[in-house]
């Protein structure tokens, strides 16, 4: 441990034997004394350096020393130094009040016990100590926290960086792809014999799958920037459920998947929210619950839903909230990786990126979104041990008033099974 640095404590008296024997008192290798033998010098000294304490003799001519302390405390630097005052055993009571009301900490008769001076000079010293490594560490810590600032400014604008080129890149990719896709589409349309055909629609499965790549991608940069925002309209809650399932029911049927799907009649069918984002949420979780099951089922489950705590609603319209169970019996999640699924960027396993396209995204976007219609979204293992379960809420506004959109398409309670 280092030795600590000496302080400077600043002796004032007119009598230079009384300055030889504070001097003699208080020698030691940790104090360095300085002297004065007047108000005046005194004034000089205190103008030149900072001192620990300050032993200032009350009768001195020219200036004494409660006038020479008034002019210390007038000072922004000095106006805390402690300031001891020494004096004759006969001084006048009204000095000792003078002094204190100047701000003294303390007063000592002539003549003085040299032990009791030198402990309250090492205490006042001990205390300035403290005082000044506080000091030390509060600048260390205001040091800190300016680069921290600093650094957390350079994050953000390299993560903006990021992100831009993100959307940028993902942006400028579509274009020519929905070309690719546009003319394989085209191509399929005209006479192929079976080896063209399989070189087309190669084609365009690879580009389809390039494309919800880069509208994943798209979406994550809008997410990192806040530029992304929810639309409201009205429409058909239990119909935009059923076509989402639809869209899977080719796939769920070659791989010999039993889709299952339930949604309760005490679920409000006309609804106004973000009909897309709802539908995007749903197909992704669906589309992972297909990917990874390669027997038995997957089910869709609408329920209403209670939140624990009361919700301010944002409008005046009457608020459905609404659960959704997404089942599947595939792969299921490894133990103790659940925290990674809604990390971006995150896929489980080297065997996931091998054998099922993505970028890892799908889950985040789910969660930004949920989170953004005012819900949350959660993952269990499936009670029979095999496969996954993720189940979403989300609050929809639910009109007051009639609609163009049929209430009488769907009745009852609504249960569908295919594939299998």
């Amino acid at each position: 441990m280092e030795p600590a640095s000496p302080v400077q404590i600043l002796l004032v008296d007119d009598h230079p034997e009384n300055l030889l024997a504070l001097e003699a008192v208080l020698s030691d290798k940790s104090y360095q004394l300085v002297k004065a033998s007047s108000g005046h010098e005194a004034l000089r000294k205190v103008l030149q350096g900072d001192f620990a304490v300050i032993v200032l003799d009350v009768h001195m001519p020219d200036m004494d020393g409660l006038e020479t302390a008034k002019y210390i405390k007038m000072r922004e630097r000095s106006r805390d130094t402690p300031i001891i005052f020494i004096t004759a055993a006969d001084q006048d009571p009204a000095v000792y009040f003078s002094a204190y009301a100047l701000g003294a900490i303390d007063y000592i008769r002539k003549p003085f016990v040299p032990e009791i001076l030198k402990s309250k000079i090492d205490g006042f010293v001990s205390l300035h100590r403290t005082s000044m490594k506080l000091q030390q560490q509060k600048e260390l810590l205001r040091q800190q926290t300016m680069d921290l600032e600093k650094a957390n400014v350079e994050v953000h604008a390299a993560s903006l960086v990021k992100t831009r080129f993100l959307a940028t890149m993902s942006h400028e990719i579509r274009t020519p792809l929905n070309g690719v896709i546009g003319v394989a589409d085209l191509l399929l349309g005209t006479q192929l014999d079976e080896e063209q055909r399989m070189y087309v629609e190669t084609i365009k499965s690879s580009g389809d799958s390039l494309l919800r790549m880069l509208n994943d991608i798209l979406d994550f940069a809008k997410m990192e920037t806040g530029k992304l925002h929810l639309s409201e309209s009205l429409f058909d809650l239990h119909a935009t459920v059923m076509e989402t399932v639809d869209l899977f029911q080719a796939k769920a049927r070659l791989k010999g998947v039993e889709l299952i799907m339930e949604l309760s009649p005490e679920v409000a069918k006309l609804v106004s929210g973000d009909e897309a984002r709802l539908r995007q949420i749903l197909m992704n979780l669906i589309g992972n619950g297909v990917k990874f099951t390669n027997k038995g089922s997957v089910s869709i489950l609408m329920r209403p839903y209670t939140p624990a705590a009361p919700v301010e609603a944002a409008s005046s319209m009457p608020v459905q909230w609404v659960e959704f169970e997404i089942t599947d019996t595939g792969e299921g999640i490894p133990a103790g990786r659940e925290d990674e699924l809604f990390r971006p960027f995150t896929q489980l396993s080297p065997y996931m990126t091998r054998h099922h396209d993505g970028t890892g995204l799908g889950l985040s976007i789910c969660k930004l979104l949920v989170e953004l219609m005012g819900g949350n979204i959660r993952f269990e293992h499936a009670a029979s041990g095999q496969g996954a379960t993720f189940i979403f809420t989300a609050c929809l506004m639910v009109p007051q008033t009639g609609s163009s959109v049929s209430d009488s398409l769907y009745t009852g309670n609504s249960q569908v099974r295919s594939g299998g």
